[in-house]
């Protein structure tokens, strides 16, 4: 290529440069987020136990196997921890049930207290908040009903911020 060529293309692609810059546009972008208003269980499932002697008369309290621990968004307050009615929920009462095709029913009430703390997030310095569940079996409910070590019922919680 002769320097006149060489000096001929170089203005050119000056030139297409310079057309394509004339045709440029900017255009701002928004770029936003949000952060959603959540609650969390973070323990495991739990389970809470009634040993139940029927020659002692008087209510038996249940023994919960661990925490019930919860992590909310950061300034989020929860509202509170509801219990579902159970599987076996009959007459306004929820009832653990031995199963099968004439199963035995033990009433039992379920109180649930916490659920209501302003969460510190779900980060490594956020902190678990803790819901106290009790429960209690009347005498009265227990007294003439057979032996069994599978008085069951699965109660659905459920947290809301």
């Amino acid at each position: 290529m002769t320097p006149g060529h060489f000096l001929k293309a170089a203005l050119a692609a000056v030139a297409v440069a310079a057309t394509s810059a004339a045709f440029a546009d900017t255009q701002p972008l928004t770029v936003n987020a949000t952060v959603q208003a959540v609650c969390k269980f973070t323990s495991a499932a739990r389970t809470l136990s009634f040993n139940i002697d029927p020659s002692v008369a008087g209510p038996v309290a249940g023994v919960m196997s661990g925490t019930v621990t919860y992590k909310c968004t950061k300034g989020t307050v929860g509202t509170g921890v509801a219990a579902g009615n159970g599987n076996n929920f009959a007459g306004g009462t929820r009832q653990m049930s031995t199963g099968g095709t004439t199963p035995n029913l033990l009433p039992y009430t379920l109180t649930l207290t916490g659920g209501t703390a302003t969460g510190t997030g779900f980060g490594a310095s956020s902190t678990d908040s803790t819901i106290t569940i009790t429960g209690s079996v009347a005498a009265a409910d227990y007294a003439n009903l057979p032996a069994s070590t599978a008085y069951t019922d699965t109660v659905q919680l459920t947290l809301t911020p």
